[in-house]
């Protein structure tokens, strides 16, 4: 007989559900700062809306580019830099191109 805990739910789902609801505001903030970081007026938010907007997974851009996924994401957020070999890199895996106005 499974164990069953309060609202109906088997132990390990109830777990679940409350591991996934102490993760969300987490999951939601880093989400904004992505957002915010993409809409960035500069070449690397130029960088990352091309990134989102790639069809390669994420995981296969990090690897092309020899950045770990969390280095990845973290560029994606905001929160890391990266220097130019690694944005260029990141430009030729996704195909981005930067045009120079005079």
């Amino acid at each position: 007989m499974k164990a069953v805990r309060k609202h109906g739910l088997p132990h390990h789902e109830l777990e679940h559900s409350e591991s996934i609801a102490e993760e969300l505001p987490d999951l939601v903030a880093r989400d904004q700062l992505r957002r915010a970081a993409r809409e960035e007026r500069s070449i690397s938010g130029a960088v990352r809306d091309a990134i989102h907007r790639s069809e390669l997974p994420l995981h296969t851009i990090a690897a092309k580019t020899g950045l770990s996924p969390v280095e990845l994401d973290e560029f994606l957020t905001g929160e890391r830099t990266l220097r130019s070999d690694a944005l260029d890199r990141l430009a030729a895996t996704i195909s981005f191109e930067v045009c120079r106005s005079n």
